[in-house]
């Protein structure tokens, strides 16, 4: 009868889907990232911290991706901006300033999704560049018998795509424009990168950090089919204390010295 009712909590309440799943698991952050190119990007180079580029930045902050579920916690808007800010500057691209101007226009959001049967999240995830967008169009929610096969061959990224199309996600999105975008109607896009991870078990404002982490790492780089990226191992915090050292000792106090020589030698044993 537990089991049951824990069933039908988990199933039934989309909106408590973060902190009852955080108290029973921890869930790694599972990042799916694709980056599509124009004819005209590919002919820009790839920013790196010895040749950089240098950007301007619009960010439409928390962004309605489709339906999307009442009490999550989110980030502030220059919550996420900072974020992001420092992610591109660990790949080379930098903020424009006065001696710097902008070569790149970047336009950025984030939001959520909630998943279902439907798979609403395929395309943006990436399914286009496998054959899962093309069969699932084909066949909708029918079983043609030919695609038995293969569905059982979905593995690695491929699964990953499948199964986490079906979840609620969070989202992220950064697209690159040239700068003459902003002064005349015609707009030349030079690349997309858009990325992803399931939301069970996680808030956003933990999440996101991490996916813009992980994404970054193929700005302005195509991928030929998405990829996956374990955020929690990769860009999980440590301390490194390096070799140990004793530099100094404390001497033995006299009953008249006590505030003379102990401070200056705790000071120094530090």
């Amino acid at each position: 009868m537990r089991l049951f009712l824990l069933c039908l909590i988990i199933g039934g309440a989309a909106t408590a889907r973060a902190d009852l799943w955080s108290t029973l698991f921890v869930h790694d952050i599972e990042v799916i990232t694709v980056t599509d190119m124009t004819e005209i990007g590919r002919t820009y180079p790839h920013a790196t911290p010895k040749e950089p580029v240098y950007f301007m930045i619009i960010d439409l902050g928390q962004q309605s991706f489709g339906r999307s579920w009442a009490g999550e916690k989110t980030p502030k808007s220059r919550e996420a901006l900072a974020w992001m800010k420092s992610a591109l500057a660990k790949q080379g691209y930098y903020l424009a300033d006065d001696q710097h101007p902008p070569t790149q226009l970047f336009i950025f959001a984030w939001g959520m999704i909630q998943g279902g049967p439907g798979r609403p999240a395929l395309k943006f995830l990436g399914g286009e560049k496998t054959s899962l967008l093309r069969d699932h169009q084909d066949y909708g929610s029918f079983i043609n018998p030919s695609l038995l096969p293969s569905a059982t061959q979905r593995t690695g990224v491929v699964g990953q795509i499948w199964d986490f199309a079906e979840e609620d996600l969070f989202l992220g999105i950064v697209r690159s424009y040239t700068m003459d975008t902003l002064k005349g109607p015609k707009i030349t896009l030079l690349w997309e990168t858009r990325f992803g991870c399931p939301a069970v078990g996680q808030w956003l404002t933990d999440a996101l950090p991490q996916m813009i982490k992980a994404a970054a790492l193929n700005f302005g780089r195509e991928t030929a089919i998405p990829v996956s990226v374990n955020a929690s191992e990769n860009f999980k915090g440590h301390v490194d204390l390096g070799e140990l050292k004793i530099i100094g000792t404390v001497p033995e106090a006299t009953s008249g010295d006590n505030n003379k020589n102990l401070a200056p030698e705790k000071a120094e044993s530090r």
